[in-house]
């Protein structure tokens, strides 16, 4: 509620005891309100039936797919978001399953973000863009299948579909990375080498032969 930009601005405005004050201040919550949805129904729509060409990308390099990705996959939970907590108001906290799965998209939307960011953060390394996209292929997948499942359990028959034709129209493509890319990407990292070292920085690490 409070990383909304408008919702707590609204709830404030309903309570505030200076009702001229408040009926203002709604009013000016709500107008951006209205303009943030249509922005992100917009934005959703279009980004899922040109499969985020147009999406933005702060980066030109091969990894600029990614980036617009998570651009159209952001903007759809923005909406979704939205729409799911205005609909089920305080009974979100009862739908758990759905709240939850919210949360795992957000999660995944998160480790999209990180893994790109490390890959900026270490000077592009050009060794990791394999693995950087099996990790953002396993996580679009599981975003969309949050997404389908949210969708099949809303209550309402008319905002499921609406939304799902929003978020999306062609269907839900994602696949995640093949169990043969992913064994090829295992094999990289049995033997020592400096791609394991950057992998495993962090971690806890004991060259004692009996533990």
């Amino acid at each position: 509620l409070r990383a909304h930009p408008y919702l707590y601005s609204e709830i404030q405005a309903l309570q505030n005891d200076d009702k001229e004050e408040g009926l203002n201040d709604f009013d000016k919550a709500f107008g951006g309100h209205v303009k943030y949805m249509l922005g992100n129904i917009a934005g959703s729509f279009f980004h899922a039936i040109t499969f985020s060409a147009f999406a933005s990308s702060p980066v030109d390099h091969e990894l600029a797919k990614y980036y617009r990705s998570l651009h159209r996959y952001s903007q759809s939970f923005a909406l979704v978001a939205d729409w799911v907590v205005i609909y089920l108001g305080g009974a979100i906290k009862r739908k758990q399953i759905i709240s939850g799965r919210m949360a795992d998209i957000l999660s995944d939307l998160y480790l999209m973000s990180t893994t790109l960011k490390r890959f900026e953060d270490e000077g592009h390394i050009k060794e990791d863009i394999a693995i950087i996209g099996a990790i953002m292929r396993d996580r679009a997948a599981a975003i969309e299948t949050n997404f389908v499942a949210v969708f099949r359990n809303i209550p309402s028959f008319l905002l499921r579909n609406i939304m799902r034709v929003l978020v999306f129209p062609l269907g839900a493509h994602a696949h995640s990375a093949s169990d043969k890319e992913n064994t090829k990407l295992a094999h990289s990292i049995l033997e020592p080498s400096e791609m394991r070292d950057r992998l495993t920085h962090g971690a806890y690490l004991t060259f004692d032969p009996n533990d």
